[in-house]
C-alpha cells in the first residue's frame, strides 16, 4: 500500500504518481548501523522558479505536457530524469519508507544509487569495498593535481644557489619557495598518506610503503629547502608510519629502525618546547618581578597570559612524552621478539 499524500512545510505536496521509482525496494547504508532496507513511496517534483512557470503558462496545454514528461522521475521507464534541468530552483525529492519504521528523503543521486545496491543485493562489506576505492581514486587525483602544480611552479622558481642555502651535507639546494608552493607541496605528501592508509586498510602493505617513501621524499625536500622546521611533527608521522608498514611486510628491522627515527624526531620537537616553556617562565618571572618593584598591580593580565602560554607548552610537552614511551614500548617489543 502506497502512503498517503502528505504535505511539507511550504505546501507542496509529495506525489505517489508520475515518477517509476515510487513502489521500488531501496537499501542505504548508514554508518554504526549497517543495511537499512525500505521502499520509495512518494516525490516531490523539482520546484521551479516563478518566470519559469509563467513561460510555462504561456506555451499552453502541449508545452506543460513535455514539460510533465521531463519532470516524471522516469514514469514510463523508471529512470530518473529532471533533477539537472537547468529551470530548476529546487531539486526533485523522494521519500523513503524503511522497514524498521524510520522516514527518509533523498535526492536522485542517493536514490539510484539506493536502488542499484538493492537491485544487486549488496552486503556491508562490499558498500565499504565501494566507499574505499572511491577514496582511493579522489586521492589519487589529488596527487596527480598536486604533482602538475608542483611541476609547473617549480619551473618557475629560481634554482640559483648561495653559501647560505646548502644543506647539512654542503650540497646546493634551492631557495626557499612562495608559501602557497609551500602549502601544495605539503598538501601532496598529505595525499600520499592517506593514500598509504587506504592501502593498509585494504592490506596492500607494499602500496602504503610506496606512498609514504613518496612523503617521505617530499617532506625532506621541504626541510632542506628551510621549507619545513626539522622538527615538525610530520616528519615523525612518516616516520611511524612507515615503521608500522614494515612489520606489516614483515620486515621487523627496518621498522625498528623508522620507529627508533620517529622518537629522534619527537624527542627534538620536545625539546624545542621545553626550550619555549623556560623562556615563557622567565617571562613570566621577569614581569612578576618588574610589577613586585614598582608596586603596579596594572601586569597582572600579562602575568596570566604568561601562565596560560606555559601551561599549554607544558601540555604539549605531557603529551610528546606519552607518544615517546609508546614507540619505545614498540620498540622493546621488537628487539625482544628478534632475541626469542
Amino acid at each position: 500500500a502506497r502512503a498517503p499524500v502528505a504535505a511539507t512545510a511550504s505546501g507542496d505536496e509529495w506525489c505517489t504518481h508520475g515518477s517509476g521509482a515510487v513502489g521500488r525496494r531501496v537499501r542505504r547504508f548508514f554508518a554504526m548501523h549497517g543495511a537499512s532496507d525500505g521502499q520509495v513511496v512518494a516525490w516531490l517534483p523539482p520546484k521551479l522558479s516563478d518566470s519559469t512557470a509563467s513561460d510555462a503558462d504561456d506555451a499552453g496545454a502541449d508545452g506543460e505536457r513535455e514539460n510533465g514528461d521531463e519532470r516524471d522521475g522516469g514514469a514510463g521507464g523508471g529512470g530518473l530524469k529532471g533533477e539537472d534541468d537547468a529551470t530548476e530552483e529546487e531539486p526533485a525529492l523522494w521519500r523513503l519508507l524503511h522497514d524498521d519504521g524510520d522516514v527518509e528523503e533523498v535526492e536522485a543521486d542517493e536514490l539510484e544509487e539506493a536502488l542499484a545496491a538493492h537491485a544487486e543485493a549488496r552486503t556491508v562489506q562490499q558498500e565499504v569495498e565501494l566507499i574505499l576505492e572511491a577514496a582511493w581514486e579522489a586521492l589519487e587525483m589529488a596527487v596527480a593535481l598536486y604533482s602538475d602544480d608542483d611541476k609547473t611552479d617549480t619551473t618557475t622558481t629560481t634554482t640559483t644557489t648561495t653559501p647560505a642555502a646548502a644543506n647539512s651535507t654542503g650540497s646546493a639546494v634551492p631557495p626557499a619557495t612562495t608559501e602557497s608552493l609551500r602549502a601544495r607541496r605539503l598538501a601532496l605528501a598529505q595525499a600520499h598518506e592517506r593514500l598509504a592508509d587506504a592501502a593498509l586498510q585494504n592490506e596492500q602493505p607494499e602500496r602504503a610503503l610506496q606512498e609514504l617513501t613518496q612523503a617521505k621524499r617530499i617532506l625532506g625536500e621541504m626541510r632542506d629547502r628551510g621549507d619545513l622546521p626539522a622538527d615538525d611533527r610530520h616528519l615523525a608521522d612518516v616516520e611511524f608510519s612507515l615503521g608500522l608498514t614494515q612489520l606489516q611486510i614483515g620486515s621487523a628491522t627496518r621498522a625498528k629502525e623508522h620507529y627508533e627515527q620517529a622518537v629522534v624526531l619527537l624527542q627534538l620537537r620536545r625539546a624545542g618546547f621545553q626550550k619555549s616553556a623556560i623562556e615563557a617562565e622567565i617571562a613570566q618571572l621577569s614581569t612578576q618581578a618588574a610589577a613586585s618593584s614598582s608596586g603596579d598591580g596594572a601586569s597582572h593580565g600579562g602575568i596570566e597570559s604568561s601562565r596560560s602560554t606555559s601551561t599549554e607548552i607544558k601540555r604539549e610537552i605531557a603529551l610528546l612524552g606519552e607518544i615517546i614511551d609508546d614507540i619505545k614500548t614498540r620498540v622493546q617489543e621488537i628487539s625482544s621478539a628478534a632475541a626469542n
